[in-house]
């Protein structure tokens, strides 16, 4: 999930802030994401440390955490179908081009939503790292002496 699937304003500037930290590997609570709006200069635009403290009385624990991802995930997509289907119709309607390919177009445009659909965004580190790392571990395989540090990969690599 990225910024584009939220609505714009004081919820995508949270979610930015909140990145920020995310990709520092800095906790997400009240006291950093206050700190980090502060330094953006945007605390008091999102509604200030009041409001802030308004959403962690009010957000529902992470224990659900998929569950609620995959709300936001759905309603991101239907906002990008309302938003393309409108560009389809506004295309059908002005009747410049081909017929062709004005259907074309509309085709791939539901389509590239589709497949925003069926993609996950995150893969397991099993599966990024092992076409990588693959080489290394055959390589000290076919070592014939025995290396004064003999390789030691995890068993999630075999």
């Amino acid at each position: 999930m990225n910024e584009g699937g939220l609505l714009s304003g004081s919820p995508s500037k949270n979610f930015t802030a909140i990145l920020a930290l995310f990709e520092r590997s800095e906790p997400v609570d009240l006291v950093t994401l206050t700190e980090v709006l502060k330094k953006m200069g945007i605390l008091e635009e999102v509604g200030g440390i009041e409001y802030l403290n308004s959403l962690v009385n009010s957000v529902p624990t992470a224990a659900n955490i998929s569950y609620y991802a995959r709300i936001i995930k759905e309603k991101s997509i239907l906002r990008k179908l309302i938003n393309r289907s409108t560009e389809i119709i506004s295309r059908a309607f002005a009747g410049s081009g081909e017929v062709d390919d004005i259907l074309d177009q509309a085709e791939r445009t539901i389509f590239e939503i589709s497949e925003d659909r069926v993609r996950p965004s995150f893969y397991p580190s099993k599966i990024s790292l092992n076409p990588a790392l693959r080489p290394l571990k055959d390589s000290t395989r076919n070592v014939n002496s025995s290396p004064a540090f003999p390789p030691v990969f995890p068993s999630w690599m075999s």
